[in-house]
């Protein structure tokens, strides 16, 4: 019932990808391939900072750095690989991220922090 009441909140869709080798002759390659398709989820944005420490010139100054914290929501069923790419389509924009943390997994859902992606590392 609760997972229920979770996946009811999911208003977004998601493409997931994996970078994976595979061998051509003698030599390896990699390639992207698409793990899963349209799959219901939930992103969600918050705001956090980091406090920083810099010596500049032998004086220390604080500075305060503000992080944008991207958490996408998914079903139980799915299995996300570490460094997994993800197109989500949000409001009607599909924006690309890329997987930066381990996936945290609990009974109803799935938790994800992600990062906006640039290109396969």
């Amino acid at each position: 019932m609760v997972k229920n009441d979770i996946e009811s909140l999911y208003t977004d869709l998601c493409n997931i990808y994996e970078y994976e080798e595979y061998t051509e002759g003698s030599v390896t390659k990699h390639r992207e391939i698409k793990k899963y398709s349209n799959i219901k989820c939930r992103i969600s944005y918050s705001t956090g900072s980091i406090f920083n420490k810099r010596n500049t010139n032998e004086e220390y100054t604080d500075a305060y750095k503000l992080k944008e914290n991207i958490k996408l929501f998914l079903p139980t069923n799915i299995k996300v690989k570490e460094g997994s790419k993800f197109e989500v389509t949000h409001n009607g924009a599909v924006i690309v991220y890329c997987k930066s943390s381990a996936p945290a997994v609990y009974n109803n859902h799935i938790e994800i922090y992600l990062d906006n992606y640039k290109e396969w590392a």
